[in-house]
This record gives C-alpha cells, sequence and structure tokens, in this order.
C-alpha cells in the first residue's frame, strides 16, 4: 500500500525496541540532547536495516527508510508521554475479552464505564505479578473497543455500512408515513432491527443521529412535536423574560422553558423554536442593552447619586428599578391592557448600567488595587511553580497555582479573587523571563 505524501509507516516491535533504549539512555544524561539521541537512533535503526538486507533471506521483515526528523519527532513525543506501552500479555488479553463480552452484552453503559472496572481488574494482576506494565483508562478503552471490533460483537466506534445505512433510510421513511410517534421510537425500532439483521449493537445516540440525518436530507423539520396554544404561550413567557434581562441567554430560557413544560419539548428544541423568535424582538435589547428612555433615567439617577458623599450606587440603582417598572408598567397598560411583569430589569443589570454611566460620565473613576510588594513575592513564586509544570494539563496547573496563591494571599490577610489570581499568573509567566 503507497502511503500519502509526508505520512511515515508504523513503527515495529523491533523498532520501538531501540527507540526505547534511546530514550532511557536521554534520560539518564548518557546522551548530550535530545538530537545527539535522535542522531545516535537513526544510525542505529540504518544499521538494523542494512543487516536485514544483508541477511538475505526471502521474505524477511524489512525496517523502512525512516528520516531523522520522524525519528527525532518520535523521540520527542515518547519523552513527553511516556515511553511506548508494551504489548498485551495473555493475562490481561482475557481480562479485556470478558468485559469485552460484558459491554456487548449491555451490562455496561459503555466503554467508559466498562474502562474502569476493567482498570481496577489490571492493577489487581499488577499487584500479583509486578512485571505487567501499567496501563491507563484510555488506553484500557481503546483495547476493549478494538476487541469487539475485530471479534464482531458490537459496533462501538465503528463507521456505518452500506446494509446499515439503507436500514436506518428505510425506517426514516416509515417514520415519516407516520409509523412511529417520535423518532427515538423509530430509532429503537432501527436499533432492534440492525441486532436482528447484522448482529451489531449500536448506541440510541448513534442511530438517533444518522436517522435524523436521513431526514433532513428528506426535507423533514427539525420540529418533530406539535405546540399547542398553551406550550406556545409558555415560550411566549419565557422570550418575554429573555427580552427583559432576567434570563441572560437563549440556552437559559431554553432550560427553563423545557422545565417549564413539563419535558414535552427537550432543550435542543425550545432552543431552536426560540432563535429566530429573540431576533426578530431586536438582538440588541436581548444582549443586556438598554431603550432610549432606559438610559436616560440611568444617566439621571447616575447623575444625582454622584453629588452625595460618598455615592450610593446601590440605592440608585433600586430608585431607577422603580422608575423603570412604573414606566413600563404604564407602556404594557396602554398598549395591552394590563401590566406584564415579566418585563422588569433585574436588580444587578440595573446597578451595572448605573456604574457604567457614571464611569462613562466621568463621575466615577475605575479603581484599581496595585499588588502590594509581598504579594508580588507570593506570587513570583507560584508563576515558577506555573512554568515548571505548565505542560502537564492534566494537573489543571493554572487553576491550582491560582488557588494555591489565593489561598496564602489570604493567610496573609489579602483579598484577592481567584479569577484575579489567575490572570496574573498568566500574564507573568508568559511576558517575564
Amino acid at each position: 500500500m503507497k502511503l500519502p505524501p509526508g505520512r511515515q509507516p508504523l513503527w515495529a516491535g523491533e523498532e520501538l525496541e531501540v527507540l526505547a533504549r534511546h530514550l532511557e539512555a536521554l534520560e539518564q544524561g548518557r546522551h548530550a540532547s535530545a538530537d545527539a539521541a535522535a542522531a545516535a537512533c537513526f544510525a542505529e535503526l540504518n544499521g538494523l536495516r542494512g543487516r536485514i538486507l544483508g541477511s538475505g533471506h526471502a521474505g524477511a521483515w524489512v525496517p523502512p527508510q525512516r528520516t531523522l526528523w520522524a525519528v527525532r519527532v518520535r523521540l520527542l513525543r515518547s519523552r513527553k508521554h511516556g515511553p511506548v506501552a508494551p504489548d498485551w500479555t495473555p493475562a490481561e488479553e482475557r481480562v479485556i475479552g470478558r468485559f469485552a463480552q460484558a459491554v456487548a452484552a449491555r451490562e455496561y453503559r459503555g466503554t467508559l464505564d466498562a474502562g474502569m472496572d476493567c482498570l481496577a481488574e489490571l492493577k489487581k494482576l499488577r499487584a500479583v505479578d509486578p512485571a505487567l506494565p501499567a496501563r491507563s483508562v484510555g488506553r484500557v478503552r481503546a483495547r476493549i473497543s478494538r476487541y469487539m471490533r475485530e471479534s464482531g460483537q458490537a459496533g462501538a466506534l465503528s463507521h456505518w455500512s452500506a446494509a446499515e445505512r439503507r436500514l436506518c433510510r428505510d425506517v426514516a421513511r416509515q417514520y415519516t408515513r407516520g409509523r412511529f410517534p417520535t423518532r427515538r421510537a423509530a430509532a429503537r425500532e432501527c436499533i432492534t432491527r440492525i441486532r436482528v439483521r447484522f448482529g451489531r449493537e449500536r448506541t440510541l445516540d448513534g442511530v438517533c443521529w444518522h436517522l435524523s440525518r436521513e431526514l433532513r436530507a428528506a426535507g423533514v423539520p427539525a420540529l418533530e412535536r406539535t405546540w399547542s396554544a398553551a406550550d406556545l404561550r409558555v415560550l411566549e413567557r419565557h422570550l418575554r423574560m429573555v427580552y427583559s434581562g432576567r434570563l441572560r441567554t437563549v440556552r437559559d430560557a431554553a432550560v427553563a422553558c423545557s422545565g417549564a413544560l413539563g419535558g414535552r419539548h427537550r432543550p435542543e428544541t425550545v432552543r431552536e423554536r426560540l432563535k429566530p423568535l429573540v431576533a426578530a424582538t431586536g438582538l440588541p435589547r436581548c444582549h443586556g442593552f438598554m431603550l432610549p428612555w432606559e438610559l436616560k433615567l440611568v444617566e439621571r439617577h447616575a447623575r444625582r447619586a454622584a453629588q452625595e458623599e460618598p455615592p450610593d450606587w446601590t440605592a440608585a440603582a433600586e430608585a431607577c428599578r422603580r422608575d423603570m417598572n412604573r414606566r413600563q408598567a404604564a407602556l404594557s397598560r396602554s398598549t395591552h391592557g394590563f401590566v406584564r411583569p415579566d418585563y422588569a430589569r433585574s436588580a444587578t443589570l440595573v446597578r451595572a448600567a448605573i456604574l457604567r454611566m457614571a464611569l462613562k460620565l466621568g463621575l466615577r473613576r475605575r479603581v484599581r488595587f496595585r499588588w502590594s510588594p509581598e504579594e508580588h513575592r507570593m506570587m513570583m513564586s507560584w508563576v515558577k511553580w506555573y512554568r515548571r509544570y505548565r505542560g502537564v494539563r492534566r494537573l489543571r496547573p493554572r487553576a491550582q497555582a491560582a488557588e494555591g496563591l489565593q489561598e496564602e494571599l489570604a493567610d496573609r490577610g489579602f483579598r484577592r479573587s481567584v479569577n484575579a489570581c489567575a490572570l496574573r499568573l498568566h500574564i507573568y509567566a508568559n511576558r517575564y523571563p
């Protein structure tokens, strides 16, 4: 098989042994640098290839011609992610096979749950025989999925065949003719047919995805259930809550509306229904901006609060909010004949608007508390720790450093938020040597 340009063939066991040997020499300091280790590994691989070619055995395996750059990249990658994992032993294969059969028998929801239990069993084996290598959850999951694919027990993490797609297309046609009440019911019927005809197990989410794709290709709309008049009234009420600022995003409104509807419509369906309605109401207000008459009220109360010493912005926000509610009630009464309380602005949003207006008019200045020398010394010690472990992402080094710095500052009597500590660490770790 001819590989595409730039692709290197897979590494064989003999090559991985040479690579592991030079990687160990690099870790022990017997190589001056990674480039020297890569050059020595490259020379030994070429010598291995020459010896096999010179042996003259017909049908013997011949390692491919590697480039120095490919050897260096493989060496650095192995140094970062650990040594190359050895082959699976027969004892481990028996454990993997048992859990793969359990996943195929639907005793587990997926390979993640089975992988955790399988890893626990492998640790017990390793306690009995310390020579067995340590495994990770990712490798165990990948091995379970590969075992299932090779044995034909299930279709985990495998592509759909053409026959399966044709069967899914037939079920989609039957759904459009009204044979199934919902898409999930059609998906369950598709799972049963695939199990009977092909002997493979498909997940409900995967079948729903393929079924939705076939329905979209057939021109079926995404909204599968009809909306009653009562449902539309609940939807309108949550639309007004987005418009007024009580719900900040369309996603929050979709989750709240789905709960108010008793789960008859999923949050994803409600969100697709809300998006065009929100766009029609005017996006500036939906994103937290105010109308002109509201901005006039905000400016009036901001100027009034700035005349006091010290200014009480919270009291000004409450007074401005009461005036807004009174004005909005009058507008709602003249338009609809009754007051709709969903249009009320939240106290937090009004206070933020007053502070922004006061800052814009020059009535207040932005307060920034500088870091004291003692805070700076503690922060720089955590910057060194963060630079050291920044490459180990599974440890969440930035979050750990920010939380540790915040706790250390709190012990000394300084008040800093975790976000402020994280931002400071990020700036000094990237801009300053």
